[in-house]
């Protein structure tokens, strides 16, 4: 069975400083590592802001099977 690739979209709100963002992305991934259930983790800005839809990130992480995700979905860090 194929894995799962879950991507979440992150937007801000605009008064919050760029860098106060970039570390709030920092810090979730540093978090949602921890994980045992997350591979292949990663976060960016959008490749082209003018279609963004105003999105600020993008998070993507993979998971062996929909368990895993399911798993991930319930862990307590998932919820921090």
């Amino acid at each position: 069975m194929p894995g799962i690739h879950h991507i979440a979209l992150l937007k801000f709100l605009p008064s919050i400083p760029p860098d106060v963002k970039f570390r709030a992305c920092e810090l979730a991934v540093e978090l949602l590592q921890r994980i045992p259930q997350v591979n292949n983790m990663k976060v960016g800005p959008p490749a082209d802001r003018a279609s963004s839809r105003g999105y600020d990130f993008a998070l993507t992480m993979d998971f062996d099977s929909r368990e895993a995700f399911r798993a991930y979905n319930a862990h307590p860090m998932h919820a921090e």
